[in-house]
């Protein structure tokens, strides 16, 4: 799912004309954080299907086993 989050990131930066360099330059509470925001918000819409399909508990046990790997 990692991977295709991060293509969700690139489809939504491409979508609003962005290269991943462009975006990684964007420092955040300047004039571009709006759009940047957008950017995020397209990548959650993106992003969104695979864990959709999870259940709540699905959900909670696969968020835990991310929270155990740091």
């Amino acid at each position: 799912m990692r991977y295709h989050r991060a293509d969700a990131h690139a489809a939504a930066w491409l979508h609003a004309g962005w290269t991943a360099a462009d975006v990684a330059a964007m420092p955040w509470g300047t004039v571009w954080s709006e759009e940047r925001r957008q950017i995020e918000r397209d990548t959650n819409r993106r992003a969104a299907s695979p864990y959709n399909a999870l259940t709540g508990d699905e959900r909670l046990s696969f968020l835990a086993d991310l929270a155990a790997i740091r």
